[in-house]
């Protein structure tokens, strides 16, 4: 009850802030944050929000339409109701609407034809944006007929552009996709990898429910390599975390799996608890397929207890629920699983009928390993129905294709057990000289046990000076370190109190600047790009202030900041420019630190006093770089050059480019004494012959989040 109220009081705040919204874009805004926290809590509830989308928000943008459509797809997921939306229930565009196409056709495990790929690629040029272009590299891996090395680099390429989606669940959901690509191909470190990755980003961002998943997926992967202690431990996890979850699928495959590892640990009694509580869940949410493997999973363990009735009985329940779907994998094993179970009760027709359906699942989904590993039981089958020469013909392919996949290690253990015939004949001998020799040892030991006595004593005597002398040197250099590290830490002191008030002189000129634009446009009188540019100036003083403080900020955050201070600039300046951050050679920029607002000042630079609203095609470049020890930031415009603004600026009286110089050199000059580096400021020309454009090169010690 207390949790419904939770529920409902969280809810009544959304619905009042939506209500008492300004503008439709606010609604909008608020709307969507309430879902992005409800997807992660409540699945069915938030699907339930979704569908009355119009309710709250009377119109809805391109961006804010796929938002909701790729939070369903992700709420069906993590609920186990695999539901489909109805894209005709919302506004799509055409470019939109063949995204979305491809994106459910994956979602429901089905090939995209190539006629359909290039409908959708030649509409490639509209997914400008990280969300549109990781969802396009991702749909990419389904096309029919890819090969696995272009479905790896079209995989890496959508978690590249979605780690910098506002959709922070796409990339916690390519790389749960991307894991269980791994694992498939047997690549079980990467998929692990993955995976751990998956529960980092997920915990940062506050993903809690496909934090669980990452956990269970883990859990699975240990469980496959029998590892049941490390798969215990994170399926474990898994469960803590989702106790606050209303969302019963997510526990019945935890429970699944927990069944599973305690079955493989021989704790049948605990397994047989899990299963049943697995079980619960997933009638709860009516999820066929977890009934399916789950029931097939009890079947199993009864039937290694040999109790053939609860075996044969759950089986039957788990076919039941298997048959509602098409060409499923798990429908293979199941039929194995009979034809064992037929096998050992001497029913060899029904047998036989069972192992041929589990050899034609198998032959569909091209799965040539479990075939042969069964076609060992066939020559039991036929072997006990007196077909002799049937019988020897499968063994004969049986071992044919062993043969072929293990007769390396075969030759391998061939050598080893020679090498130990050989090793044994050779103790034999060794061992009947030893006790020639043993009884000369014995005396000869007593003679040497005298004398070590004597060694012993006068040892001891030496060893106790030794320590005692030690001793006293140990306790004078640790009062000497200890003097050393405490002036080292109130020099580190002076030095971070510095930054900080470097830091401090910076940031109240750009707030000055940016208040600037936005008094313009409430001059202008301009409604419209006034909220506009107050909404994503607002959003930009949060991060300011959240990060104002900090000595090093994620390089991921200070790319949001200059992403986001750009886009203020180009509105004020009316689009006269245009600006590029590429920082696509970065693997992981949320471990790397920086400090924060370094960029900016000159970013600044560039834009006024390069004059780039004047000019024609003016352009803002930002590039990174990782060079040995150092961080390396490149700030490049085409404007008038440093000579024609260096006049501007003597006529204008205009001291703010020296000063941000003069504070970023400061700023660098500390750092190098901190970390012992040679981080550095450089400013040129970008064309020298012509004296235009301006190349701002800053070196930073190259920092870790560790």
């Amino acid at each position: 009850m207390l949790s419904f109220c939770v529920q409902a009081h969280s809810d009544s705040s959304y619905i009042k802030a939506i209500e008492n919204a300004s503008s439709n874009e606010e609604k909008e805004d608020g709307f969507i944050e309430w879902i992005d926290v409800l997807s992660q809590k409540n699945t069915k509830h938030c699907d339930s929000i979704i569908r009355n989308y119009k309710a709250y928000v009377p119109e809805i943008s391109q961006d804010g339409t796929l938002f909701l459509i790729i939070t369903f797809l992700n709420n069906s997921r993590l609920g186990g109701f695999y539901t489909i939306p109805q894209i005709a229930d919302y506004n799509v565009n055409a470019s939109d609407r063949l995204l979305i196409g491809g994106i459910l056709k994956c979602f429901q495990f089905e090939a995209i034809s190539k006629k359909e790929y290039e409908l959708i690629t030649s509409n490639s040029h509209h997914y400008k944006d990280p969300t549109r272009k990781s969802l396009y590299y991702i749909l990419s891996t389904c096309v029919e007929n890819i090969s696995e090395t272009k479905k790896t680099i079209l995989f890496k390429k959508a978690l590249r552009h979605a780690k910098r989606s506002s959709l922070k669940s796409i990339y916690s959901t390519i790389l749960n996709a991307f894991s269980i690509y791994h694992a498939e191909n047997e690549d079980f470190e990467e998929a692990i990898l993955y995976q751990q990755k998956g529960v980092s980003y997920s915990r940062e961002h506050e993903l809690k429910a496909n934090l669980v998943v990452h956990l269970i997926e883990i859990g699975k992967i240990h469980s496959r390599l029998n590892q049941t202690t490390k798969s215990e431990y994170n399926l474990n996890k898994a469960l803590d975390l989702s106790k606050d979850l209303k969302i019963d699928f997510i526990k019945g495959e935890i429970y699944n799996e927990l069944g599973i590892v305690k079955s493989k640990q021989n704790e049948i009694k605990q397994s047989i608890k899990f299963f049943q509580q697995s079980l619960l869940s997933f009638y709860k949410v009516n999820n066929h397929k977890g009934l399916a493997n789950t029931h097939k999973n009890i079947g199993r363990v009864f039937y290694n207890r040999n109790e053939l009735d609860l075996a044969e009985k759950n089986y039957k329940l788990s076919y039941e629920f298997f048959n509602e779907f098409e060409n499923n994998v798990g429908l293979g094993e199941l039929e194995f699983f009979f034809a064992e179970l037929y096998y050992n009760r001497k029913k060899l027709s029904l047998a036989e009928k069972h192992l041929k359906e589990a050899f034609k699942h198998w032959s569909d989904n091209g799965l040539l390993i479990p075939i042969n590993e069964a076609q060992f039981l066939w020559a039991k089958i036929k072997n006990k129905k007196g077909e002799y020469e049937k019988a020897y013909q499968i063994l004969e392919d049986y071992s044919e294709f062993n043969d072929s996949l293990h007769r390396l290690e075969t030759s391998k253990r061939i050598a080893e057990l020679s090498e130990m015939f050989k090793s044994e004949q050779k103790e034999r001998k060794i061992l009947e000289q030893e006790k020639q020799l043993e009884e000369e040892l014995i005396q000869k030991m007593l003679i040497k046990s005298k004398l070590e006595n004597l060694r012993q004593k006068n040892q001891f005597y030496i060893i106790i000076i030794v320590i005692s002398i030690l001793f006293f040197a140990a306790i004078i250099l640790l009062i000497r370190n200890k003097n050393k590290q405490e002036q080292l830490k109130k020099k580190q002191r002076e030095i971070e109190l510095q930054q900080a008030l470097l830091r401090s002189q910076m940031n109240p000129h750009f707030i000055f600047n940016a208040m600037s634009v936005i008094q313009s446009y409430i001059y202008d009188e301009d409604a419209k790009n006034s909220s506009k540019f107050l909404i994503h100036f607002s959003k930009l003083m949060r991060l300011i202030l959240e990060n104002n403080t900090k000595e090093f900020i994620s390089l991921e955050k200070e790319f949001e900041i200059i992403h986001r201070y750009l886009i203020l600039q180009k509105m004020r300046f009316e689009d006269r420019f245009s600006f590029t951050i590429n920082n696509e050679f970065i693997a992981d920029s949320s471990s790397i630190l920086i400090p924060p607002m370094l960029v900016q000042p000159f970013i600044e630079n560039a834009i006024e006093h390069g004059s780039l609203d004047t000019i024609e095609d003016g352009k803002v470049e930002v590039n990174c770089e990782i060079e040995e020890d150092l961080f390396i930031f490149t700030i490049q415009d085409n404007g008038v050059g440093r000579s024609a603004s260096a006049a501007k600026q003597k006529v204008s009286n205009n001291e703010h480019s020296s000063m941000a110089i003069n504070l970023t050199e400061n700023r660098i000059a500390l750092l190098n004494k901190k970390y012992k580096n040679n981080g550095f400021l450089k400013i040129e020309n970008l064309n020298v012959e012509q004296a235009t454009g301006t190349k701002v090169i800053i070196a930073t010690p190259f920092i870790r989040k560790i």
